[in-house]
């Protein structure tokens, strides 16, 4: 008996220490969920709303109020929501906000630092200027008062705000004029304006202390990307040597090669045999030809793919927005990244420059090239003034057209707003009609096409074309300057190539746009003949390759079905050659219209040219246009 109860005593202790563990588990393991909820609602407190509705009672009337409350607040709620910001976007909007802060704190230093002699030469230049973007009636002069005159910037006797824009039509003309007098004394506000405008578009400055020439060497930019690829143990020695630097430079300066293919093209120099920093020069190559680049890959750092800002891509538009967040984490390895913008930088500066000395002289190449190409287009289209009007006058269909594109419009000899200003999409739908019109009522034989500067204007273009099916197409691939200036946006050039040339008759490239469809060099008869050729091959159309003074004298190689032949001409020694090529492209399309054999077209066509070269005009200052009423000048008859 004392045997069984002593067993029966066991028992029931192991079944309390039993249960006793069992609920020391089951609490252990309600605290650890319990910890574990607190965590996770300590970690989201800070990053949600709650809300939370309570009713009077439990009875039914408070209780359906409480849920009408609470399906009202939260409708209101989630519309308020909608604008919410995700931490990406607070972020850029941080940093946006900082640089607009410092843009500030220039101009307002710059304003500080000019302001004794220019209240010597106009007390009220400062106040009319920030004045300026108000309607006059809305104006205040520096004592509070409306002012007497209209102007903006300029109130002297003898220099008003229309003399200014007269003479400097954008501030780039400004600029240049400033960087180029080596003479007079300029005006203190117009050397105000000048570096207002650099300042609040400051650009680059990775090259602080050198001279723009100095910029310009690729060497340069070159040099300190390997100096700091070094810092990071990362061998690109090669590329200071001179044979491989010119082809990276060739290369990197292609402004009608796609930044795929400059990668790849600048991966075969930069890549080496060393399999283990193979990844991180395969990165920079990306990374310098404006490619999105992983950090990690560049650095081999895997941890950097952690970070919020783990890519870059220096062509992508919000890149400055990150930058000072990528130096903050990269701290002293951001002057790898730096050095590599610098290269980068360098490749658009190229496209920018061509052959200008100055960033204000390109801008106002640029300026007047579409001066000159607008002026044409109106001279052209001032033959029919029903056309004429529907194009650049007011629309009172509220077309878009190329007023509504710009803003502005001529009436009663009067510029004026537009208030319903149109986009660039709905802009070439209205140029779509334009050419629908053309062809629906004379249908043209023969069709000349010149520079396209965007890859949707060619869509509309090539779409049209395709539809209309016109006898002739001359496509002139307006690309590259003769001095190696880039003409259209990168885009446009694959366009060109997929969907113009390929419906051409013929098409006539100069040396420099032979180059870029082609990809070689021509220094020589024998290339221009083989490059010809390779064109042809590809596009199944005939080459006429404009050899200008490049290659002999004017000779230029035809190649088409019936093989090639040189097309020979005497060098005429004349300065006004302006529009050149583009009047042979148009010559050409005008005899093919005239039912002439291709080669009797361009042979016509470059007598033409020749008459109209030998009887040039000097009209204002450097190179001058042909004159293409030469045949009707009485005096060569």
């Amino acid at each position: 008996m004392k045997e069984y109860n002593r067993k029966k005593l066991y028992l029931k202790r192991a079944l309390f220490y039993g249960m006793l563990l069992l609920l020391l588990v089951f609490t252990a393991g309600s605290a650890k969920k319990a910890y574990e909820g607190r965590r996770m609602q300590e970690d989201i407190a800070e990053k949600i709303l709650r809300f939370h509705v309570r009713a009077n009672s439990d009875g039914e009337a408070d209780q359906a109020l409480k849920l009408k409350v609470r399906d009202a607040v939260g409708k209101e709620m989630g519309e308020l929501l909608q604008d919410a910001k995700t931490a990406e976007e607070r972020r850029i909007f941080r940093t946006s906000r900082r640089r607009t802060e410092r843009r500030k704190n220039r101009l307002h230093l710059l304003q500080e630092i000019f302001a004794e002699e220019i209240s010597k030469k106009d007390m009220g230049f400062y106040q009319r200027m920030k004045e300026s973007k108000y309607w006059h009636e809305d104006k205040k002069d520096i004592n509070g008062n409306m002012p007497e005159l209209p102007y903006a910037l300029f109130a002297d006797d003898g220099f008003t705000d229309k003399d200014y824009y007269k003479k400097y039509p954008t501030i780039f003309h400004l600029r240049y004029a400033l960087a180029t007098n080596t003479t007079d004394k300029p005006d203190i506000r117009l050397l105000y304006l000048a570096l207002h405008h650099i300042i609040k578009h400051r650009g680059h400055f990775l090259f602080e202390g050198k001279k723009l020439s100095e910029v310009k060497e690729f060497s340069t930019a070159i040099e300190a990307l390997v100096q700091q690829a070094e810092e990071q143990e990362i061998d690109l020695k090669s590329l200071t040597q001179e044979e491989v630097l010119t082809q990276l430079e060739h290369i990197m300066s292609d402004a009608q090669c796609t930044k795929s293919d400059k990668k790849t093209q600048v991966s075969k120099l930069i890549v080496g045999t060393d399999k283990q920093k193979q990844k991180q020069e395969k990165a920079i190559a990306a990374l310098i030809t404006g490619c999105t680049v992983k950090l990690s890959d560049i650095f081999a750092d895997p941890e950097l793919d952690k970070e919020e800002i783990s890519k870059i891509c220096f062509s992508d538009n919000g890149y400055e927005e990150k930058e000072v967040e990528i130096e903050s984490v990269l701290a002293d390895r951001f002057l790898l990244i730096a050095a590599a913008k610098g290269v980068y930088d360098w490749t658009v500066l190229h496209d920018i420059l061509g052959d200008a000395r100055f960033l204000s002289e390109a801008k106002v190449k640029t300026y007047e090239k579409h001066r000159d190409d607008l002026r044409k287009v109106k001279q052209l289209l001032r033959m029919d003034k029903e056309v004429y009007e529907a194009v650049f006058g007011v629309s009172e269909k509220n077309e878009a057209n190329y007023s509504a594109y710009i803003g502005m419009a001529k009436k009663n000899g009067k510029k004026q707003p537009i208030e319903k200003k149109c986009s660039q999409e709905d802009f070439y739908k209205f140029l779509k009609k334009q050419l629908d019109a053309v062809f629906t009522d004379i249908k043209p034989d023969a069709v000349k096409i010149g520079m396209v500067a965007s890859a949707e204007l060619i869509h509309v273009i090539a779409e049209r074309l395709s539809f209309y099916k016109p006898k002739f197409i001359v496509v002139d691939p307006v690309m590259v300057s003769t001095s190696g200036s880039r003409l259209i946006e990168e885009d446009a050039v694959a366009a060109l190539q997929n969907e113009l040339l390929p419906m051409a008759s013929v098409i006539t490239p100069n040396i420099p746009e032979t180059e870029v469809l082609t990809g070689t060099k021509i220094d020589s008869k024998e290339k221009m003949e083989q490059a010809a050729q390779a064109l042809y091959n590809k596009y199944e159309t005939a080459v006429l390759c404009k050899g200008g003074h490049s290659i002999e004298d004017a000779n230029d190689y035809l190649y088409g079905a019936d093989g090639g032949n040189w097309l020979e001409s005497k060098r005429i020694d004349n300065e006004n050659t302006h529009g050149t090529g583009c009047t042979l492209s148009s010559a050409i399309a005008s005899y093919l219209a005239q039912n002439c054999e291709l080669t009797d077209a361009v042979i016509k066509a470059k007598e033409y040219i020749s008459g109209a070269l030998a009887d040039g005009m000097d009209l204002g200052q450097g190179s001058g246009p042909l004159n293409h009423a030469f045949r009707f000048n009485p005096s060569k008859n």
